[in-house]
């Protein structure tokens, strides 16, 4: 009875907090993502600047919106996301799940309070475990060793060109021994 208190408060306390001024009003989120952003930009072009914050505000907000909108909070979301199914709720935790848009195979899961496990556990807790091949992509990378990294040239916020050098257990070609990849991250 203890936990499940608990976890009503912490829900409690979530609502509060995507109900207050800084988190609801978009200029303050505006000037959030501003103050995070042009410290770690290196663009000099300002009307790229004023597009990515835009477009990262608007990112924010609707996001935002959808946890808003996952909660019953009586309409404080500004856009209508109320299509989210409930999956599970206990003491721990409550999962929920919600369709992307038609045509899409994007899907948004929603999961609050405390899981204890492995990632395939959490995700497995959504009673979808049928669609976890289809969620993940799965592949066998073999074992390898990063022997150096650099990074060559920034090209914007979150991403650069890089020169990985690895080294594989195993030599399948020549080519493949002694390889250097130019990687985009």
């Amino acid at each position: 009875m203890e936990k499940k208190r608990k976890i009503m408060q912490y829900r409690e306390r979530l609502d509060r907090t995507l109900a207050s001024d800084d988190l609801t009003n978009v200029e303050i989120l505006k000037k959030l993502v501003k103050s995070q952003l042009l410290p770690s930009s290196e663009l000099e072009d300002e009307g790229y600047k004023e597009k990515l914050i835009e477009r990262k505000t608007a990112e924010i907000s609707n996001f935002l919106d959808m946890l808003r909108s996952a909660s019953d909070d009586g309409g404080l979301s500004n856009t209508p996301h109320n299509d989210w199914k409930l999956k599970q709720d206990s003491d721990e935790f409550r999962v929920m799940y919600r369709q992307g848009l038609e045509g899409t195979p994007f899907h948004t899961m929603l999961v609050e309070g405390f899981v204890d496990g492995p990632v395939d556990v959490c995700l497995c807790i959504s009673w979808q475990t049928s669609l976890y091949k289809k969620w993940w992509p799965q592949s066998t990378i073999p074992t390898f060793k990063i022997l150096s990294s650099e990074c060559l040239q920034k090209v914007q916020i979150g991403e650069q060109i890089s020169l990985v050098r690895k080294d594989e257990g195993f030599v399948a070609s020549v080519y493949e021994g002694s390889c250097s990849a130019l990687l985009s991250v």
